[in-house]
């Protein structure tokens, strides 16, 4: 039965006397410290008097609990220097139960037919683990086996699912920073097309019904309960939920009751019990549930915001897990508190790139999950901080499993395109192969590893569909970051005079026309987490519908020595584009153009080579000779070799100006240099070469 109003009014009454009301540090979140016991029992039960197994009616058992929790109040209202070890010595007076222990701010407790309770204020740990040594449980032996199934390469778990539960019952315990670090989580998620079910109760049902998630997201109270020596030696860890028990459950439950996957548990949240009236004590899962109702997809991610799910003696739990199926799983080697949601909130951000909290400009693209791990401990976020309550003690955060998960989802780092129309993706993508967009359009897929994908570019002067855009990876229904590849499109006009000087007269011209098209990554790069913006090296190569032309033309009449010597050359033609490695081999009429982004700088670096198909033809006092083919470079018109190109094959070219949108502006520049009796004069000039997609400012990088 419910306590009555006077009762009510002095527990209510006593709390306020001490002060109570103000928030203090719980585990999973903030919790209020209730007040005082009066010494009386008030029960605890809602008069549901049938239902009960194993020789207890469920209002017995939930009247045993509550006059410990009632108990426990009175030794904390009396400043009672070791509250759990006195409340201990109580318990065992008790006829209801028959075994009593206690561990790091909990106290456990066996009915005499064999059911099991558990009592905890963990806010009030300090850190210490519990001072009996854990028992090694029969899965816990598992974990070397499993160590030898990590999965190779990163991996996208295999699951969309993400079921992300949390204590809701318990306001007093679980503060609104929770419900806000869930909301921030599922919109994070499902923005990368996770499917994130709306149910966030951590219910013993909703535990059942999880179907086969990717993603498993616990937030509640958890502890130690059982002994390793005496009658029926059992030791095992729970984790609470949000399901108060019953008649009609506990005859729902029997079964995982009497085999222990559901014991009974009451938190410290007193104060929250008598504003609510809720009095019974709530359903909490073992081990051995997680071995009968959990299965995971493979390659999925656990964490475990609860206090103490990191500690040696819960590895019997977390082993229970790894054998369903989790690869990872994070978990607190003491107290959850509200600060841990920092952790969690950065963990779900940086690994989907959404960017929302504490945004960084220009935005993080998606990481993967070793290099936000990394990213995290720089922070200090691997660590959560003492409660604030004399004694307490850090509590660090740790990783458990045998590895296989490290993406949320697809990421990719940068694009690549080879000669020859060829798109690499470079990035973590997980092994089994997905698909991938260009622009919208979805492409064939040539090659699909871990880290590296590779398709062919639909090429030509109207641009197909897939030939530019947005790229977007898709590995088992999730989608990765964006990553534009950009193209440009326009003419250059390359003109080279060679002028003469004392003792001559003509000149000799040569004329390169481009209708060019390039396509490449035009963004800059993180390597790390929040890291700094680099420049990007990889390389813009002409497309397979770029074309060229050339005229050369002139000839120029020197007097030397007191003889004329003249030289001539003339013809025209188109050129064939060939890659930067196959120019030496490609004979006359042969092209390459090598491109880059200069992001510091907001430049688009051009570098073209051509050998045209004509010959100098040489006279000398009328004698005629061949001179070879013509090498046609152009230096000087923005940057040469160990200039602003470092990191980059390119040795010479033009330096073009962007303009915010990434189009190259009109340019015209001429130059003029002297070597000994040569004399050049080099113009480029182009209307523009145009940026398509423009450039986006919201890319992550």
């Amino acid at each position: 039965m419910k306590p009555s109003d006077t009762t009510r009014r002095q527990l209510l009454g006593r709390a306020l006397t001490l002060g109570l009301g103000a928030t203090v540090a719980a585990c999973g979140g903030e919790g209020n410290a209730p007040g005082g016991g009066d010494g009386g029992g008030s029960g605890g039960g809602s008069g549901d008097g049938g239902g009960g197994s194993g020789g207890f009616t469920v209002d017995q058992r939930s009247e045993a609990t509550y006059r410990i929790a009632e108990k426990y109040e009175q030794l904390m209202a009396a400043n009672t220097a070791a509250p759990f070890e006195a409340l201990q010595a109580w318990v065992r007076q008790q006829p209801q139960f028959d075994e009593v222990g206690i561990g790091a701010g909990s106290l456990w407790a066996r009915f005499t037919d064999g059911r099991y309770f558990l009592f905890t204020d963990n806010w009030r740990n300090k850190g210490v683990a519990p001072s009996f040594a854990p028992a090694a449980g029969p899965r816990e032996g598992d974990i070397a086996a499993l160590l030898s199934k990590a999965g190779a390469g990163k991996q996208v778990p295999g699951s969309d699912q993400a079921v992300l539960l949390k204590m809701m019952k318990d306001p007093a315990s679980f503060s609104p920073e929770g419900d806000a670090t869930l909301a921030k989580a599922k919109a994070a998620l499902e923005k990368r097309g996770w499917a994130v079910p709306a149910q966030h109760a951590l219910t013993v049902d909703a535990l059942k019904n999880i179907g086969q998630p990717g993603l498993l997201y616990l937030n509640t109270h958890g502890a130690i309960f059982g002994t390793e020596s005496g009658r029926d030696a059992y030791q095992d860890y729970s984790i609470t939920t949000d399901t108060f028990i019953s008649g009609e459950l506990d005859k729902a439950y029997e079964d995982d009751l009497d085999n222990r996957r559901l014991i009974y548990h009451r938190d410290r949240s007193y104060w929250a019990e008598i504003v609510e009236g809720k009095h019974r004590p709530k359903y909490a899962v073992t081990s051995f549930f997680i071995s009968k109702y959990i299965q995971l997809a493979p390659h999925s991610l656990v964490i475990l915001m609860l206090c103490e799910g990191g500690l040696p003696h819960a590895a019997v739990f977390r082993a229970a897990l790894s054998n369903v199926g989790a690869a990872e799983i994070i978990a607190w080697q003491g107290n959850a508190t509200a600060a841990g949601y920092r952790t969690v909130d950065a963990l779900f951000d940086r690994m989907t790139g959404a960017n929302a909290n504490d945004p960084i400009a220009p935005a993080n693209r998606a990481f993967d999950f070793e290099d936000v791990w990394a990213y995290l401990g720089a922070k200090g976020l691997l660590v959560n901080p003492a409660s604030g309550e004399p004694g307490s003690q850090p509590a660090p955060i740790k990783r458990f499993g045998p590895g296989g998960f490290d993406l949320t989802n697809p990421v990719i780092t940068k694009l690549e395109v080879d000669w020859k129309d060829r798109l690499i993706i470079h990035g973590g993508f997980g092994t089994e192969a997905g698909t991938v967009s260009v622009g919208g359009q979805n492409l064939p897929v040539a090659n699909w590893n871990a880290d590296r994908i590779e398709l062919m570019l639909p090429t030509a002067p109207n641009d197909p569909p897939g030939s530019h855009g947005d790229v977007v990876v898709t590995a088992r229904k999730r989608t990765s970051n964006v990553r534009p590849l950009t193209s440009w499109r326009g003419q250059i006009e390359y003109l080279q005079e060679e002028l003469v000087m004392e003792n001559a007269t003509g000149k000799h011209t040569r004329q390169l026309l481009v209708d060019l098209h390039l396509r490449g990554d035009a963004y800059a790069i993180r390597e790390l987490v929040d890291g700094p913006v680099e420049q990007n090296t990889s390389l813009l190569i002409a497309a397979s519908d770029s074309q060229a032309s050339y005229v050369v033309s002139g000839s120029i009449k020197r007097n030397v020595y007191g003889g004329n010597y003249t030289t001539s050359q003339q013809g025209q033609g188109t050129l064939k584009f060939v890659g930067s490695q196959e120019l030496p081999t490609a004979g006359p009429g042969a092209m390459t153009i090598v491109s880059r982004v200069n992001a510091p700088a907001n430049e688009l670096e051009i570098s073209p080579v051509a050998t045209l198909g004509d010959y100098y033809r040489q006279y000398t006092d009328g004698e005629f000779r061949d001179f070879g083919r013509l090498l046609y470079e152009l230096n000087g018109l923005g940057f040469t070799a160990g200039g602003s190109s470092a990191g980059a094959p390119l040795l010479f070219g033009t330096a073009f100006p962007l303009a915010p949108d990434g189009s190259v502006a009109p340019y015209d520049r001429t130059i003029v240099t002297q070597d000994g009796v040569n004399r050049t004069q080099q113009t480029v000039k182009t209307a523009g070469l145009k940026a398509s997609p423009p450039w986006r400012p919201d890319v992550g990088l």
